[in-house]
């Protein structure tokens, strides 16, 4: 049965791990290329945007248990007669929580607390305000409440 916990675990630990890496991997290779070639004040909007809507139970659960579950599948693997298995599990829950959980605690969320006070109004703001009948943010597609009139 130890065995049988542990194997969960540590494919728990697995996907977790992959989706962040997988989280990381796209937005490292395509949403901040996109973010850099668009106009700074647009740019800022989408990030804070971004960084809004990615505080959402399924990242932070993973984000957050991926190490859990790693550290999880070394300790039950520590009462199986194959322990020295549980030493890679704890060596990963320690690197991930260093180079993943620390470093976006230091780094991360500090440039983001910034850029949102830069944003203004519309930086803890995910869309229109409640009310306005608009669909988009002002500055939106041409043709849309508050975005620029079509070309003629």
């Amino acid at each position: 049965m130890t065995y049988l916990l542990a194997a969960a675990a540590a494919a728990l630990s697995m996907l977790m791990t992959a989706g962040m890496a997988g989280t990381f991997f796209g937005f490292s290779v395509g949403v901040m290329p996109g973010l850099n070639a668009a106009p700074a004040p647009l740019a800022i909007d989408a990030m804070n945007a971004v960084n809004v809507k990615i505080q959402n139970p399924v990242f932070l659960a993973a984000f957050v248990l991926a190490p859990v579950a790693a550290a999880g599948a070394g300790a039950l693997l520590l009462a199986t007669p194959r322990s020295g298995a549980a030493w890679p599990f704890f060596a990963a829950a320690a690197v991930y929580a260093v180079g993943v959980i620390l470093i976006t605690a230091a780094v991360n969320v500090p440039m983001n607390d910034a850029l949102a006070a830069a944003g203004g109004p519309t930086a803890t703001r995910p869309g229109p305000p409640p009310g306005s009948g608009r669909t988009t943010r002002p500055g939106g597609p041409p043709g849309t409440p508050g975005g620029p009139r079509p070309a003629r």
